[in-house]
């Protein structure tokens, strides 16, 4: 008995110093890239529509950090996304990523392009040009990514841009991602939930 009460302490402690060692970069892009769909929690969540979003790694040989292509857009409507984003993920220390959100002139074109990133080839990393304010730092704590823009006013470009508020919470299985209006602290923003189906898209895009 008190063999098996060992054995369960050292199983029950390895699996929390796993959640708390320091997170490796093939670890985060698992995390940040896929598709999502708030489908599950839309009545939970009293959000009255289904969203789909995708994220995928672009520039792909590209050494300094991570580049990411984000697209959002209502069930049904995938072909009119209502947000489109580039985002830099760069490492600080060993247990904080900065997610930067990036401006694209002509990032209009790109639409669907989370089937084929090789489309963004035409174009380089130093045509995207960081947004003041918008970066968010992500904390690794208890096997999540979580972290905010916090004070510090993040504006996005583009007609009518108003101050935004970004916040992540990233598991492996559900996503956070919350752009919300500065100042309305009650935005829930979306939860997502990975969509199970995804395992070969992955592997085609190269991730």
């Amino acid at each position: 008995m008190k063999r098996l009460i060992l054995l369960a302490f050292i199983a029950v402690s390895g699996a929390g110093t796993a959640q708390d060692a320091a997170p490796s970069s093939d670890l985060v892009k698992k995390y940040l890239t896929g598709s999502f769909t708030n489908a599950a929690r839309v009545v939970s969540d009293s959000m009255p529509v289904v969203v789909d979003m995708e994220l995928r790694r672009i520039w792909l040989r590209e050494k300094k950090g991570i580049w990411l292509y984000e697209e959002q857009a209502r069930r049904g409507k995938k072909g009119s996304p209502f947000l489109q984003g580039i985002h830099h993920l760069v490492q600080r220390n060993d247990s904080t990523w900065v997610l930067s959100k990036h401006h694209l002139d002509s990032l209009h074109l790109f639409i669907g392009a989370y089937r084929d990133v090789a489309r963004f080839n035409g174009v380089k990393p130093e045509d995207a040009r960081p947004l003041p304010g918008c970066e968010v730092e992500l904390h690794w704590h208890a096997g999540r990514f979580q972290g905010s823009t916090g004070e510090k006013p993040c504006t996005e470009s583009g007609p009518g841009s108003t101050s935004m508020t970004i916040t992540i919470d990233a598991a492996p299985e559900d996503l956070v991602w919350k752009h919300a209006p500065r100042g309305v602290a009650d935005d829930p923003g979306f939860h997502f939930d990975r969509k199970r189906l995804q395992k070969a898209t992955v592997k085609a895009v190269g991730q």
